[in-house]
This record gives C-alpha cells, sequence and structure tokens, in this order.
C-alpha cells in the first residue's frame, strides 16, 4: 500500500510537471540527452505501476 501511495504521489507530481515539460519540449530540448532519459524514466515507471495493478 505505501508503494501505491508513493507512485501517486509521484503522478501527481509529474501531472504537475506537465506544462513546465511542454515549455521544455518547446524551447527545443527534446533532443538532450537528459530529456530522453527523462521520457525512459517515466515510461518505465508507468509499465512498474501497470504490473502492480494487474
Amino acid at each position: 500500500m505505501q508503494i501505491l501511495t508513493k507512485i501517486i504521489k509521484l503522478e501527481q507530481f509529474l501531472k504537475s510537471l506537465k506544462a513546465e515539460l511542454q515549455c521544455v519540449i518547446w524551447i527545443g530540448v527534446r533532443n538532450t540527452k537528459q530529456f530522453k532519459e527523462l521520457i525512459a524514466l517515466v515510461g518505465h515507471l508507468a509499465l512498474i505501476r501497470q504490473s502492480k495493478l494487474e
């Protein structure tokens, strides 16, 4: 249960970053290594959450 709570809090945090991330994309940083790593991390966390819910 604690892990699920942490995941939910992380999702809320990521949603709060959405507008900022859209600005980052708009500026053209989407091709940088750090941005690609961030996208990979978000995708990985989504897969972990999905596997825990199943």
